[in-house]
């Protein structure tokens, strides 16, 4: 092989991955400054939130929210509504943090924040009235059964005995390992074996139900 040959060789071997490299770059611009080079300006703890099972905490309005995390879903799930608001939703007793990063305004600088959340007891808010007219109910019941893979939907749906839709409610699942959700639909698909609880929030009025869901 003569030199010429031996140098086109070299090159080729090399060009052969520029497709890749490509990719990768691709991929890398796509995700959010946020993510990758941004830096939070200040970070405070908020005051405690105590909340009882099944109702939720709902933050101010940000301008923006990333990097939201609770630390044990079996205590409290976290979610962002159509208004940039952080929604807490009681699952279990106990204690766990939320933290997330905020924005104040547009172009603000990111503030990391740290919600201590404690959930104790079961909701008292309609003891004294009928379940059917208070709060969120769902006329077709609280359980789902499906199989991984399949899709269902929740109807029947009442906030203070009004029908409402489905889309007018923020959706969170306990557990994303057994059963995804919507967050804006409430279409519900089941992942793996188990069970978990899906609810249905209302930000503005806090009310909040939950519908078990099994998958097998």
């Amino acid at each position: 092989m003569t030199k010429e040959e031996t140098t086109m060789k070299k090159i080729g071997s090399k060009w052969k991955w520029m497709p890749v490299l490509l990719a990768v770059v691709a991929l890398l611009s796509s995700v959010p400054a946020t993510a990758l080079t941004e830096t939070a300006s200040a970070s405070h703890t908020l005051p405690r939130a105590t909340i009882p099972e099944h109702t939720s905490y709902v933050s101010d309005i940000y301008a923006g929210v990333v990097h939201l995390k609770a630390d044990d879903e079996a205590v409290a799930v976290a979610s962002v509504d159509g208004q940039n608001r952080v929604v807490v939703t009681a699952v279990g007793k106990g204690s766990t943090t939320v933290s997330y990063w905020y924005q104040n305004s547009a172009g603000a600088g990111w503030v990391s924040a740290s919600l201590p959340v404690t959930v104790s007891g079961e909701s008292q808010s309609g003891a004294s009235v009928s379940a059917a007219s208070i709060g969120i109910t769902f006329t077709q019941g609280t359980a789902v059964h499906m199989t991984p893979g399949a899709s269902s939907t929740v109807s029947g749906i009442k906030k203070s005995g009004s029908p409402i839709r489905a889309d007018q409610l923020l959706w969170v699942s306990s557990s994303d390992s057994v059963v995804k959700v919507n967050s804006r639909t409430g279409e519900m698909t089941g992942v793996g074996k188990g069970t978990a609880t899906v609810f249905a929030v209302d930000p503005t009025d806090q009310l909040c139900a939950g519908v078990t869901v099994t998958v097998a």
